[in-house]
């Protein structure tokens, strides 16, 4: 399913919630390394290009709301890798 076939915003979460998981533990487990900050820069170009470069603002809130779980998705899989070191080290 993709976000523009959801059919209510908790379905878009929940696809957000499983897809930065797998994404975050892809990361991890390739022992990559992630700068915070970087994380930051790539939300904001995320947001862009979705919003402004792909036309998301001519789709009204709907547009909005899929540049921001764009934007999203990088820091919550940050999150989620950042989850995922904290356990190895045995601070979780």
């Amino acid at each position: 399913m993709k976000y523009d076939e959801a059919s209510s915003f908790s379905e878009v979460v929940k696809q957000l919630n499983s897809e930065t998981d797998a994404e975050g533990r892809r990361w991890f487990q390739e022992k990559r390394k992630v700068w915070f900050p970087a994380v930051f820069w790539r939300m904001f170009r995320e947001f862009f290009v979705a919003y402004f470069l792909k036309g998301g603002w001519r789709s009204g809130y709907f547009g909005f709301m899929r540049a921001v779980n764009r934007s999203l998705y990088q820091l919550v899989s940050y999150a989620k890798y950042w989850e995922f070191k904290e356990r190895e080290r045995g601070r979780m």
